[in-house]
């Protein structure tokens, strides 16, 4: 049922639900009337906190809207985390935001008012972040020219165009004694069990500990650890659990002996290089 703002002084408020890079959700609103908190909306219970927006604008153009959102950084913490460490530890980069209205009295009907992603380079005080809420226009969100004639693939290791099922190649692991904000140690990384530079490139992301849901890119696959190109925030330690994917240099060679995938690859792999071309 759509929300009918023709009636008579409704008393309206604001819900946000936000998915966050960990595919963690909140669900936040700042009413604080009549009742206590508001009723479940669709099965989720929203808590109430500090938190306001900017007016939401629209434009006929291509012109992206942004709404910037004020939030306290005291009101609650997620997954045990503050605010402030769950910005610092990119949980909010990309997390998608969606702000519906409605009328407390009357939580069967809601209008979504507001569709978009959170940027990174939130700011923050002591007292809120105020991170901007860029609105979903897929017509600039797309690559011009969608096909660049190149050596290397075009495609994402594991988009849709590549075809191959990333949960397929999960492996897991546990730190051991000995693992930094760069170094990984753990028996995945053997040469005996994967073999030399599988993971480069690759993605690995904590499943525990202090940095638990947050990814980083392999810079080399040594024989029993991995190094990040960045370190976590937080020191890796011994016992934290992670998830591990392999890398792909997106050259021919790679998609076809590597992946047993050439059939998907979109490499120009004969086309002159520059230093050739005349």
């Amino acid at each position: 049922m759509s929300l009918d703002l023709t009636k008579e002084e409704p008393q309206l408020t604001d819900i946000y639900d936000i998915t966050l890079g960990t595919g963690e959700k909140l669900y936040l609103t700042p009413y604080g009337g009549t009742y206590t908190k508001l009723p479940k909306i669709d099965g989720n219970e929203y808590q109430t906190v500090p938190i306001t927006r900017t007016k939401v604008s629209y434009h006929t153009d291509l012109q992206v809207d942004t709404v910037d959102i004020s939030l306290g950084i005291h009101a609650f913490t997620i997954s045990g985390k503050t605010i402030i460490e769950a910005i610092q530890l990119g949980w909010f980069d990309n997390a998608e935001v969606i702000i519906n209205i409605i009328n407390p009295a009357m939580v069967t009907e809601k209008r979504e008012i507001f569709r978009g992603q959170v940027g990174k380079g939130i700011k923050f005080n002591r007292k809120t972040a105020k991170p901007s809420v860029t609105s979903t226009l897929d017509m600039l969100k797309q690559t011009i020219p969608k096909i660049i004639y190149q050596e290397q693939c075009n495609h994402r290791l594991f988009d849709s165009y590549c075809g191959l099922s990333k949960a397929s190649y999960k492996q897991t692991g546990t730190a051991d004694t000995g693992s930094t904000k760069t170094k990984i140690i753990d028996a995945v990384f053997n040469y005996a069990t994967n073999p030399s530079g599988y993971f480069i490139l690759g993605e690995i992301k904590m499943t525990s500990g202090d940095n638990n849901g947050v990814s980083r890119t392999i810079r080399l696959h040594n024989d029993g650890n991995a190094e990040v190109y960045h370190p976590f925030d937080f020191d890796v330690a011994a016992g934290d659990t992670f998830e591990v994917y392999p890398g792909c240099d997106k050259s021919g060679k790679t998609c076809d002996e590597k992946f047993n995938n050439y059939v998907n690859s979109l490499a120009f792999e004969y086309i002159p290089r520059p230093e050739v071309m005349y």
